[in-house]
């Protein structure tokens, strides 16, 4: 026997990607097989580590493989050795764990057969008998076991192979069930128990009765295998219908091609040939899923594998047929053409292969192929793009427009308004012998030509892009769509200046035809101003009147607004009066950004004063002015008016370099209102019977002498800027606010809407971390997002619920959802990943995230 080193390695050298089993080296794989239903991994390629070149009982026509990873069903891979107690002595050939080798196999069909009929077929019948054997690390003796194995097909190894002759060490021994190291049984046993491989990689002896996992092995018949492949982009993947050159690899991973023996009556042969194209009659051949008709071009020798392909995929009904293979440049004197009938499987599956039949009567001949093209397909063009199978030394000449090879004729014509010229790229010895390209010269019949002037009726109003348009032939059409002038292909753009707008243009011809030299001018004029109307009423006049009913004549974006029972539009006051008994309360219909854009009305409303002793429920309802003191070094925000009893916030926002010193609420009689710190620089107080004031007063944040390292002025930023990023659920615009040194706010419109599933808001976390400057990953195979900055780094396993943050794992109770091509993220765990304050507001649906 001759072992191969199990270690994993990429081959020293390159190989062919499609060649002989003999070619493999040791430190190599072969996949083999489909885990069946029963097992853990169904479905899943079952990959086998070559032990030895020659079978395990020596026999030179096998070569012995050992399944890569463990096997079985289960936590712990549920085969036992023998199933049920016993006292006396079980033996392989009686075992529970040899019937689990012939369901495995196929031998005994069940749920866990995972190799097909034709890979049975190539799997020896094994007889072998194992000698006395001491294990290394233990006590234990294996008794000597006369024809243990007695055409076997698929078995486990003997305790002398697992700790002797197939591995050196105890971690080469030690394999992986579901992902974890498990214990494997070996066939050996000893006076009172079988042989296993514990998880240390230690062979020993273990209970009978106790499940483990199975790692088969058996002896794989050499003459079964007609070519091997890299497991995975080995062979041809590109279109079918065409040779392709066998490229060189350096994998250690293969597949198989085996022969099958159901497919013995394909027939193959030679019909005719033209050229290098050889045409194949083919008979007997399989149909139907992935079957193809494939071929190969291999050396004199018959042992390199220079091209191969899969010519024509069988359809049901295409057992018979005939096919075209082009064999220009890739068969030479002495090279071999076969053709087989071939089940193309895939990566990591097996292929199934007729015997190749070699198609005789070849003979090689030097053709080359004429290419023929026009110099400008707008100017005229050729009868036929190509001349193929031009043998060597055939005669080319060029007669007038005509092109001669050998007994083809290629016309040149040419189209309306050009000329044929000549013909390029005749060889000087008019002989053809290699590939070449004959191009048609085609030019333009030379026209009287015109000159298109563009200008503008006054450059102070608009511009034109371009002040002429020359050598223009008689007929090209001009035409205008808009501020833009098409002159045949070439348009020029009239732009009008600040207060203008285009017009027209004048000077183009009726028939929209240029055939003289002409002026055509682009016209531009002022924009009249559009004017509106300010309608002003009053709700009810018994009440209260207004000082004028309209403002007339107003340019749009004029600012209007309202102070108490005054209404400003633009520098024009007008005044709410209230009746004896009755008094101003607001004034309605003035656009929330306080710019006239269209006529609009506005009405100023009054009320019942009521008597002296109303009572406070009517108070209650009234609402009270709230304002605000000038202040230095921060902002204040707080609405602008409030009802008896209300909680009304104040949001403090302190400038870079700043923070909150003291927060102040007084009522209009001088009397302080209590005010109650909610969170850092949020404030609330109630509402009293009358207007308040609210002040808020900063101070200069004492920069502290040891910042850990960082500089004074970063260190300043980092505490005090602030950022906020407001989304609207159901709405794709986003507002966001810096507050800093400098303070500025910004809006965009993002491809992704925030929505409510099942109660929960999700938000596009992309958007949020990119707003805090984060940097975002998408790992398309892990399904994994990445969110960094220099603070820190978050994964978040989009199909699952885990999220790890700085290393540190959490399990959310929503998993993320993936909208459209985004990740959306529950407003409960946007803070966990992003280490900042999200706020949600059930009645506007905004979901505030600031840091």
């Amino acid at each position: 026997m001759i072992p191969f080193s199990t270690g994993i390695a990429y081959a020293e050298e390159d190989r062919d990607a499609i060649t002989s089993l003999s070619e493999l080296k040791e430190k190599e794989y072969i996949y083999m097989g489909v885990q069946g239903s029963g097992l853990q991994g169904v479905g899943k390629e079952i990959k086998w580590r070559v032990l030895d070149k020659n079978a395990n009982n020596g026999n030179p026509d096998g070569l012995f493989l050992l399944s890569e990873e463990l096997l079985g069903s289960g936590n712990d891979g549920g085969v036992e050795y023998h199933k049920g107690f016993s006292f006396s002595k079980i033996e392989w050939k009686d075992s529970t764990a040899k019937k689990w080798c012939k369901e495995f196999s196929g031998e005994e069909p069940r749920a866990i057969t995972s190799l097909k009929p034709e890979e049975l077929a190539a799997v020896l019948s094994t007889d072998k008998s194992d000698g006395k054997y001491k294990s290394k690390g233990t006590t234990v003796v294996f008794p000597k076991a006369d024809h243990i194995l007695n055409g076997d097909k698929v078995f486990f190894l003997s305790a002398e192979e697992a700790d002797k002759i197939y591995f050196e060490s105890m971690d080469e021994r030690k394999a992986k069930y579901n992902g974890e190291v498990k214990e494997w049984w070996l066939r050996s046993y000893s006076s009172s128990n079988p042989s296993i491989v514990n998880k240390n990689g230690e062979v020993n002896e273990g209970s009978a009765f106790y499940s483990k996992a199975a790692r088969p092995a058996f002896n794989l018949e050499k003459s079964k295998v007609m070519y091997i492949s890299p497991a995975e982009d080995g062979k041809n993947k590109n279109e079918v219908g065409a040779l392709e050159k066998v490229a060189s690899t350096n994998t250690t991973e293969w597949k198989l091609t085996l022969k099958d023996s159901a497919r013995g009556s394909f027939t193959a042969s030679k019909s005719k040939q033209h050229g290098m194209e050889v045409t194949i009659n083919y008979d007997n051949a399989k149909t139907g899923t992935n079957e193809y008709l494939s071929a190969v071009v291999t050396d004199k020798s018959n042992t390199e594998i220079k091209y191969y392909g899969r010519i024509e995929k069988l359809e049901n009904g295409n057992e018979n047929g005939t096919v075209e293979i082009d064999l220009n440049g890739k068969f030479e004197d002495g090279d071999k053409l076969f053709v087989f009938n071939e089940q193309y499987n895939g990566d990591k599956k097996t292929d199934y292969s007729s015997d190749r039949k070699e198609i005789e009567g070849i003979s090689v001949k030097k053709f080359h192929t004429v290419y023929v093209s026009s110099n400008d397909t707008v100017k005229g063009t050729v009868t036929s793009g190509s001349v193929p199978n031009v043998e060597d030394d055939t005669h080319i000449e060029a007669n007038e427009n005509e092109l001669k090879v050998g007994s083809t004729i290629v016309v040149a014509n040419e189209k309306p308004g050009y000329r044929f010229k000549e013909w390029t790229g005749i060889p000087e010895d008019g002989k053809v012998t290699d590939t070449i390209t004959i191009v048609a010269v085609f030019e333009e019949i030379p026209q009287e030509k015109y000159t298109v002037t563009v200008q503008s009726n006054d450059e102070t109003m608009g511009t034109v892009s371009k002040d002429k348009v020359e050598h223009i032939v008689k007929d090209t059409m001009i035409s205008a769509v808009g501020h833009e002038l098409l002159v045949g292909t070439e348009k020029i753009t009239a732009t009008a200046k600040s207060g203008y707008r285009f017009k027209e243009w004048t000077g183009i011809p009726a028939d929209g035809k240029v055939t003289r030299n002409i002026t055509v001018k682009a016209v531009f004029e002022e924009i009249p101003q559009e004017k509106y109307t300010v309608t002003v009423q009053s709700n009810d006049e018994t009440m209260g009147t207004v000082s004028k009913d309209k403002v007339e004549h107003i340019v749009k974006d004029t600012m209007i607004s309202a102070v108490g029972h005054e209404l400003l539009v633009g520098t024009e006051k007008i005044t709410a009066t209230a009746k004896p008994g009755y008094r101003f309360k607001e004034w309605t219909g003035i656009p929330a950004d306080g710019k006239v854009t269209r006529n609009i009305t506005v009405k100023a409303v009054f009320e019942d004063r009521g008597s002296k002793d109303s009572s406070n429920k009517d108070k209650d309802r009234q609402k009270y002015i709230i304002e605000k003191e000038k202040m230095n070094h921060g902002t204040v925000t707080v609405k602008s008016e409030g009802r008896y009893g209300e909680e009304i916030t104040i949001i403090a926002e302190p400038d870079r370099g700043y923070e909150v010193d003291k927060i102040k609420v007084t009522d209009d009689s001088g009397k302080d209102i209590e005010v109650t710190e909610k969170k850092e620089n949020s404030y609330a107080f109630s509402m009293p019977r009358r207007k308040v004031t609210v002040e808020a007063t900063f101070k200069k944040i004492e920069r502290p002498s040891n910042n850990n390292g960082q500089n004074p002025n970063d260190y300043m930023q980092k505490q005090k800027e602030i950022k906020t990023t407001v989304f609207t659920v159901g709405s794709n615009m986003v507002k966001y606010t810096v507050i800093g040194e400098t303070q500025h706010a910004s809006e965009r419109q993002i491809d992704a809407k925030p929505f409510i599933q099942d109660g929960r808001t999700m938000i596009p976390i992309r958007y949020v971390a990119e707003s805090l400057g984060m940097k975002v990953m998408w790992n398309k195979q892990s399904k994994i997002v990445t969110l960094q900055d220099e603070e820190r780094k978050v994964e978040i396993v989009t199909n699952g619920k885990k999220i790890v943050v700085n290393g540190k794992e959490y399990v959310s109770d929503v998993a993320p959802v993936i909208e459209n091509g985004r990740t959306y993220l529950s407003i409960s765990n946007i803070g966990k990943v992003s280490g900042a304050k999200v706020t949600w507001n059930p009645q506007s649906k905004l979901v505030s995230v600031t840091k």
